[in-house]
């Protein structure tokens, strides 16, 4: 029916690697988010976007563990 339901791992064209749970074709829930700048976020994520409780670490290990509303810290 070519709708992503479950786990799995998306690869966007932006280079963004979603590892997690969708629903209805998004990433919905818990996920690992890892970007092409060597950054990773693993946390909360609401229709494809960081939202909640979650962890981000950028390539030269500065991280942020706290709240996430709308992609922002």
């Amino acid at each position: 029916m070519n709708v992503r339901s479950g786990f799995g791992q998306l690869t966007l064209r932006n280079g963004n690697i979603y590892n997690g749970t969708f629903i209805n074709n998004q990433p919905q829930g818990n996920n690992t988010i890892s970007f092409p700048n060597g950054g990773v976020y693993r946390g909360e994520v609401n229709r494809g976007v960081i939202q909640g409780e979650g962890e981000m670490h950028g390539a030269d290990g500065i991280g942020y563990k706290g709240t996430f509303v709308d992609g922002r810290r």
